[in-house]
C-alpha cells in the first residue's frame, strides 16, 4: 500500500482516466443511445468525485495525526544524485 497521498491519488488517477477512455472508445465504436452515454459520464463524474473524497480525507487524517515522512532513504539509492 502506498503510503503516499500523492502517489496514492496519482494511481487512482490513472484508474479513471484508462475507465474514462474505454467509455469514450466504446461510444465511438458502435452507436450509443443517449441515455448509455449519460449514464457512463455520470460514472466518470463520480469515480472523479470519490477521488476527491480520498484525497480529502487522506490529507485531513494526515494533517490532524500529525503524520511525518519516514527519514529513512529510499530504497532506490541508485536514483538519487549522489554528493562530489
Amino acid at each position: 500500500m502506498a503510503r503516499s497521498v500523492a502517489l496514492a491519488g496519482f494511481a487512482l488517477d490513472s484508474c479513471i482516466e484508462i475507465f474514462a477512455s474505454v467509455v469514450v472508445v466504446v461510444a465511438v465504436a458502435r452507436d450509443v443511445d443517449p441515455e448509455r452515454e449519460r449514464r457512463a459520464e455520470r460514472l466518470i463524474g463520480v469515480a472523479f468525485f470519490a477521488l476527491a473524497v480520498y484525497l480529502i480525507g487522506q490529507t485531513v487524517a494526515t494533517l490532524v495525526l500529525d503524520v511525518r515522512r519516514s527519514r529513512r532513504r529510499s530504497a532506490l539509492r541508485g536514483w538519487q544524485p549522489r554528493a562530489s
